[in-house]
């Protein structure tokens, strides 16, 4: 994929010119020749300013992939930061030299640059890169505070390669249009890589609301939707028609209902990817039951080591692989199963007890559709869970109310847990708090527990 990527770059793809990406609205589109015209010029400001490590921080998903670029061929490492609100950029102040943005950004002792170019003409020699380039993302790891992981180049061309060889010919002539930012790995990929190194084009704008597809679908186009479990478990049916070719969905679990209510609405199974930023792609499967099992991608190799997993995988440069947080379940045909975090066995007065095997054991329920269980510190440890209803669920809320529904599930839970094992405080929400990247919103989803409830 290296070697394609540079074709394009250079004038030299054999499909020569392409659409790279269009407008919803207005369904006009901008040309592989464009992108290389504006390649060059955004380089060349590049090239006079010193700064090494530069902060990628552009909402336009096209300008975004061209300062990439022109970044990289440059030799500059990249930071992304899929949070740029003042904290987070404060807290990575010291990883970054320079910003480059859609407008001049006020940061103290940062350079910063915008856009506007001046109208340099392309020179193809300048524009190959090796592989060997640097991206380091900024994500929050297990505490909350940014944590850097650091991607070469050709890890994530590798990935794009075993993206193509899984799903090329579901995706063959189809345009992207995603629900998912492209300053996360996931968006990347999949919204602007993949289709870029590919010859195919993606939708500029993010879809933030169900009913911004509809503009999706007045395009005419064909099209692969990019998306999450934040986005999916909140679909509109009564919005019909609208049936992307195939649906993605990664950045964390989707559940059971959310796949089935996605495969109602766009007559397709979402196709969902397990990884991480750290790890790459591992794995993808289409859930048709809770238990479907997940299927590794190919040249990902998985092995158990004692209580590790290790991976070892082209997508990915440790060369000896590295242990994975989660727990698998692998069968003797390679597909496994996952089994929660490691980091997610807690323990409660001497005993020990998944807070993953909880919400599986609690979303089995049939009053229940999703749930997160968490630990709760004060005088004394106890557990806390966060409940979504199903239909059942939220018509018994209504005749029976809260406490007999706790109740009923401290009930079923005796029948399986040790007695302080079981959560002594419940919340029902209408949804799991998630950030904008599909993560669980601890911050939120702790504030829950900051008051007292009767029948808690």
């Amino acid at each position: 994929m290296l070697s394609q990527l540079n074709q394009i770059l250079s004038q030299k793809h054999q499909s020569g010119c392409f659409d790279v990406c269009f407008d919803l609205s207005s369904n006009k589109t901008i040309s592989s020749d464009k992108f290389r015209q504006d390649l060059a010029r955004l380089s060349n400001k590049i090239s006079l300013n010193s700064a090494s490590k530069w902060l990628l921080s552009i909402e336009s998903s096209y300008w975004f992939l061209v300062a990439l670029f022109a970044l990289l061929t440059q030799k500059k490492e990249v930071i992304i930061c899929a949070n740029r609100t003042p904290r987070w950029l404060d807290e990575i102040n010291s990883e970054y030299d320079a910003i480059i943005s859609e407008s001049d950004l006020d940061i103290d002792n940062k350079l910063s640059i915008n856009l506007d170019c001046g109208t340099e003409s392309f020179n193809e020699s300048q524009y190959q890169l090796s592989g060997a380039e640097v991206i380091t993302f900024f994500t929050s790891g297990s505490t909350g505070a940014p944590k850097a992981i650091k991607k070469k180049l050709i890890s994530l061309l590798n990935e794009v390669e075993t993206l193509e060889e899984a799903f090329g010919l579901l995706v063959q002539n189809k345009t992207v249009v995603a629900s998912v930012s492209h300053s996360h790995i996931y968006g990347l990929l999949f919204k602007l890589l993949w289709p870029f190194v590919t010859g195919r084009s993606w939708a500029e704008q993010q879809i933030e609301y169900p009913e911004q597809l509809l503009m999706a679908k007045r395009s005419e186009r064909p099209f692969v939707f990019v998306s999450s479990p934040a986005f999916l478990s909140r679909i509109d049916l009564d919005l019909n028609g609208i049936e992307p070719t195939v649906t993605f969905s990664s950045g964390g679990p989707l559940s059971l209902a959310a796949a089935q209510l996605a495969k109602n609405y766009f007559k397709n199974v979402p196709i969902e990817i397990y990884g991480s930023t750290e790890t790459g792609g591992i794995a993808h499967r289409q859930q048709t039951e809770l238990t479907t099992p997940w299927k590794p991608f190919k040249k990902v190799v998985l092995e158990i080591n004692n209580t590790d997993t290790i991976l070892r995988s082209p997508h990915i440069a440790e060369k000896y692989g590295i242990v994975l947080d989660d727990q698998l379940e692998i069968f003797s045909d390679g597909q496994f199963i996952l089994k929660g975090r490691k980091d997610r066995v807690v323990k409660l007065e001497e005993k020990r007890v998944s807070l993953t095997e909880i919400e599986s054991y609690l979303e089995t329920m049939t009053s229940v559709e999703n749930s997160v269980a968490l630990l709760l510190s004060g005088e004394r440890h106890v557990l806390g869970v966060v409940i979504v209803l199903s239909s059942e669920g939220q018509l018994l809320l209504e005749e029976k109310g809260k406490r007999y529904l706790v109740e009923h599930w401290k009930r079923q839970m005796r029948q399986r847990f040790e007695p302080v094992t079981i959560p002594r405080k419940w919340r029902i929400v209408e949804c799991i708090p998630l950030t904008s990247q599909s993560k669980l919103d601890t911050d939120s989803l702790l504030q829950l527990f900051c008051h007292s409830e009767k029948a808690s």
